[in-house]
């Protein structure tokens, strides 16, 4: 009986253990003028990600991530894509830069 106790103690600590060592990333995107945007966020290498609210405020929370840096790609339509270096200890500010789309030239005659 007192070792199925042991046994069952230990089980439950490793899942405290994982689950206490998720960590989460945080921040805002903004545009070049400091406009927040609500663009979507990925950590790259996995399936994570979330998109950014209407203030552009963000956070991702995964039992996958750990402390320390990752990845994240941002991205919008009409701005270009940005890969930036994201830390679990501190906000991360991306600033995104508009797109130019080329339109072509239309002639009208009447």
């Amino acid at each position: 009986m007192g070792r199925n106790k042991t046994i069952i103690y230990l089980m439950a600590f490793l899942v405290f253990i994982s689950i206490a060592s998720a960590a989460s990333i945080t921040g805002t995107v903004q545009d070049q003028d400091g406009a927040p945007l609500p663009a979507v966020i990925s950590v790259v290498g996995t399936q994570t990600g979330t998109q950014a609210d209407s203030q552009g405020k963000f956070s991702i929370s995964s039992s996958t991530l750990r402390s320390g840096s990752h990845q994240i790609e941002v991205s919008m339509i009409s701005y270009k894509t940005k890969t930036v270096t994201a830390s679990t200890l501190r906000p991360t500010i991306v600033t995104l830069e508009i797109n130019p789309i080329e339109i072509p030239e239309t002639e009208v005659t009447v």
